[in-house]
């Protein structure tokens, strides 16, 4: 009797638990079925939204687009109303002197150029030929050199360049520089004159330099 009602107490409880699974797979299915029509119902409501508001724009824009044509109509109907308001052109009258029958005018005189005298520049050193020697000391002792210039408006135009040195060597460097001084400072204003080492002469300009203070000081005016 005991097992007869347990097994039967079994059997009402598995029937109870598929009962209640059959129920929560149906409640299961009902709520994805409303989520599902939700989603769909809120899919159509979007799309609806969307196309009235692009008709409510293009509805807007064919108004303006109305506007404008209707605005510039009226621009130019405006404008012809406001031409056809102007007053007519009148030639311009010139006024006639009642004694003469051409009209009066004040004639003008042309002002006279000012004339301005040239302007001559004062030279600072007086034309002619100066010499003078300079010295300048070399590994083998003091050597002289001997220079002669040709002044013209301040402008040295020749330059002579006198062999003066006792030792061979500082002979042979003076000759050196005899052959280039000459292109090199004629034609050149006696106050620009810088010479440096003129064909590979680095002591020879030293003299020549040195006559060169010494002619300034003759020429000065």
């Amino acid at each position: 009797m005991d097992q007869s009602s347990a097994q039967t107490q079994q059997k009402y409880t598995k029937r109870t638990w598929i009962i209640l699974l059959v129920v929560v797979i149906l409640l299961g299915g009902l709520l994805a079925f409303a989520i599902s029509k939700d989603f769909i119902a809120n899919e159509i409501r979007e799309g609806d939204t969307e196309e009235s508001k692009e008709l409510v724009s293009n509805t807007i824009s064919a108004d303006d687009s109305e506007e404008s044509e209707g605005f510039g109509l009226n621009e130019s109907w405006e404008d012809e109303s406001e031409e056809s308001e102007q007053p007519p052109k009148v030639a311009p009258v010139i006024q006639k002197n009642p004694s003469s029958s051409t009209p009066t005018s004040t004639p003008v005189v042309p002002s006279a150029p000012v004339a301005t005298p040239p302007t001559t520049q004062k030279s600072a050193y007086k034309d002619g030929t100066f010499s003078a020697t300079g010295t300048y000391v070399a590994p083998g002792g003091k050597e002289p050199i001997d220079i002669t210039l040709v002044l013209k408006n301040d402008v040295v135009t020749s330059v002579t360049v006198g062999v003066k040195a006792k030792n061979s060597t500082s002979r042979n460097w003076q000759n050196y520089f005899v052959q280039a001084v000459n292109p090199a400072v004629a034609g050149m204003k006696l106050d620009a004159i810088r010479v440096d080492t003129v064909s590979g002469s680095s002591l020879t300009q030293i003299g020549f330099m040195d006559a060169l203070a010494k002619i300034k000081s003759q020429a000065k005016m």
